[in-house]
């Protein structure tokens, strides 16, 4: 029988070569793992509001919004806007908001009462975070 001249790898080299390839795999599932998880949880981030309201008379209503910061930065509110029957907006003058402008830490609230016309049909805040001016979504009334 004649002897063939092939031959394998060492199992020593063999060890390394798996190791190292499973080492990398694991690296690259990792990084994308993490850069997937940035990016949902930076889509989650936002002012969450909660609204109530009680009449003070026929022509007004006090709106009581608390505003949550689900960012891991700092919000800065800086207007409150109420939304009429027919679509048009009105942005609240400072003699008619109580409690802004009001800076908002990560995972705090606070909370902000607003005079509004008694047909005001929504009302959503204007805010600052990282240098970009937002609007929430505006909060049905009533």
């Amino acid at each position: 029988m004649a002897k063939s001249l092939r031959r394998g790898l060492s199992p020593l080299v063999a060890t390394v070569v798996l190791i190292s390839a499973t080492v990398i795999g694991g690296l690259v599932i990792y990084n994308y793992f993490e850069k997937s998880i940035n990016v949902v949880s930076t889509a989650s981030a936002t002012l969450s509001l909660y609204v109530d309201e009680t009449y003070l008379n026929t022509d007004t209503k006090l709106v009581y919004i608390q505003a949550v910061n689900l960012y891991d930065k700092p919000v800065n509110v800086t207007g409150v806007t109420v939304v009429m029957p027919d679509g048009s907006t009105v942005n609240l003058q400072a003699d008619d908001v109580q409690g802004i402008p009001v800076t908002i830490e990560p995972g705090s609230k606070a909370t902000i009462i607003a005079k509004a016309p008694a047909d005001a049909a929504a009302v959503y805040l204007t805010y600052t975070v990282d240098g970009k001016t937002l609007t929430t979504e505006p909060q049905e009334l009533g």
